[in-house]
């Protein structure tokens, strides 16, 4: 903020913070990752806009951040053409892992990047990422917990690095990203409701919009696998971080979709029910029918531990819509009593998404 407004003050002599440039300027420093070169051009624009304008102009595209004075050392006229100069000094196989970590969205791990960079040699890929680190196009974070490293591409670079990245290979490492969250939500919804769960949530919390991203780029995709899973086993997560209209939301858009393996539709057809009976209290025989389809398709696929999961669901739709005759005489009952404290054999400790 501070070198933002001293750029200012030479471009507009006698420039003041009011409250809303003390409200955009920290905006448009956090966009540009606080890259001095990305501060000075986003300045440089106050020739023509206002703090404000340049906000919402780079929450779209840093294509604003171009300046041509002929005077100007050629590779910092603009921040594309000085990232670029860093680029080209980068090998073959760093330039690879560097474009196809642009899928990530915040922080990641080295065990989410091992999943989208073609090698089986762990130490190659330590290296690879090493020397991305020391040439500053990746830089460590601190989200998540100390015990687990994370990495972060500044987005600038990352819009760089996804610039450069032809349609094949993107869709691939988008695909690789959204199969790898599906199979992280569905193991980490484990951890939640272990010992653990302090850490596993901040851990969660760090990935939030890598899950998203996987999420949407499903749906788009027309893959409704990645969607169904992530959603499904972290539905009460989201619901807890007050996420939830979003999450149903693409739930809704990837049962929409046709095709699929029947137990990931199974568990987001519950998750669903779930979350609707949640938001829109009104809709009981909605909810109940997306219940009972998705007992069924357990029942077919001899899911016994997806089966209990449903009736549980079942029941709390029922209770939810205070049909309380209803709840205590439902199939869901036989599955709900082991659970209470002290009850050994709780089917839910069986472990099951959703």
């Amino acid at each position: 903020m501070k070198l933002f407004v001293q750029h200012a003050r030479v471009l507009k002599p006698g420039f003041t913070l009011d409250p809303e440039t003390a409200e955009s300027i920290p905006r448009i420093a956090r966009t540009v990752a606080g890259i001095p070169l990305a501060i000075e051009l986003a300045a440089s624009r106050l020739r023509m806009l206002s703090p404000a304008e340049i906000d919402r102009r780079l929450e779209q595209s840093f294509r604003l951040l171009r300046r041509k004075d002929r005077d100007t050392n050629p590779h910092h006229q603009t921040l594309d053409q000085a990232i670029d100069w860093s680029y080209k000094m980068l090998s073959n196989e760093q330039q690879l892992l560097f474009r196809r970590l642009s899928v990530f969205r915040g922080s990641f791990t080295m065990e989410a990047t091992a999943a989208l960079h073609e090698t089986e040699d762990d130490l190659e890929l330590l290296e690879t990422l090493g020397e991305l680190l020391n040439k500053s196009m990746v830089q460590r974070s601190t989200a998540g917990t100390p015990e687990i490293s994370r990495y972060v591409v500044l987005e600038p670079l990352r819009q760089f690095a996804e610039a450069r990245t032809d349609a094949a290979e993107l869709r691939q490492a988008r695909d690789d990203h959204a199969e790898y969250f599906a199979g992280y939500a569905e193991n980490v919804a484990q951890l939640l409701r272990g010992p653990n769960q302090i850490n596993w949530l901040k851990d969660v919390r760090a990935d939030d919009a890598n899950l998203v991203a996987a999420i949407t780029h499903a749906v788009d995709a027309g893959r409704p696998d990645p969607t169904r899973r992530i959603s499904a086993a972290l539905l009460r997560f989201w619901l807890a971080e007050r996420q939830l209209v979003e999450i149903n939301g693409h739930l809704a858009a990837a049962l929409a979709m046709e095709g699929g393996a029947p137990v990931p539709r199974a568990y987001a057809l519950i998750s669903h029910a779930f979350a609707v009976c949640t938001l829109e209290p009104n809709r009981s025989e909605e909810t109940l029918a997306l219940v009972r389809e998705g007992n069924k398709m357990f029942c077919e696929c001899g899911m016994g531990v997806g089966v209990g999961q449903a009736r549980i669901h079942e029941g709390i739709v029922l209770w939810n819509h205070r049909e309380l005759d209803a709840a205590a005489s439902s199939p869901s009952q036989r599955w709900l009593r082991p659970v209470r404290p002290g009850a050994p054999g709780a089917p839910l400790r069986r472990g099951c998404a959703g």
